[in-house]
């Protein structure tokens, strides 16, 4: 039996006014992101559901911030 994945649903932030923003998109217990520029490419990075609340931990608690 072979299993096949629903496709991803990329979304980007609302604050985005052009196409040079990351998408994101959640799936298959991780989330997934990549370049908005070229989402012909196929190519994303994946992380952890723990990975990426603690990368939004850190956005919210200002670590980022420059």
């Amino acid at each position: 039996m072979q299993h096949y994945e629903a496709p991803l649903t990329w979304r980007k932030s609302r604050y985005c006014g052009t196409n040079a923003c990351v998408e994101v998109a959640e799936g298959s217990g991780a989330y997934h992101v990549r370049d908005g520029k070229t989402p012909e490419i196929e190519l994303d990075l994946q992380f952890s559901q723990r990975s990426w609340a603690q990368f939004l931990n850190g956005i919210k608690a200002g670590f980022f911030d420059r």
